[in-house]
């Protein structure tokens, strides 16, 4: 449990230092957020229980429908194996495309 709380709190961070470092011309923001991403992604399998697993994955795209990475956060979300964080990933999709103007 912690490997993955581990990946996913690193993944959050991340983003975060990336913007801040993209701020000062570093490195880019994409750079360092394809890292966390995939960090995250490679942890999910190793999470035993459904409901967790289902958590992580929706963190993920809410971080990534929070950046604009929408396409990956339509990919990701059918994955998600509990209906609740499903839906709820979903949602978070629709706000955060719906702030963007997408929608």
């Amino acid at each position: 449990m912690r490997c993955w709380l581990f990946a996913l709190r690193r993944f959050v961070m991340m983003e975060w230092v990336a913007l801040l470092v993209s701020l000062t011309g570093a490195q880019t923001f994409e750079e360092r957020f394809e890292r966390a991403y995939q960090d995250a992604i490679q942890a999910i399998p190793e999470i035993k229980r459904e409901f967790e697993r289902s958590r992580a994955l929706r963190e993920i795209t809410e971080a990534l429908a929070m950046t604009g990475k929408f396409d990956r956060a339509l990919d990701i979300a059918p994955k998600i194996e509990d209906p609740s964080w499903r839906s709820l990933a979903f949602r978070d999709y629709c706000h955060s495309d719906g702030e963007s103007g997408s929608i």
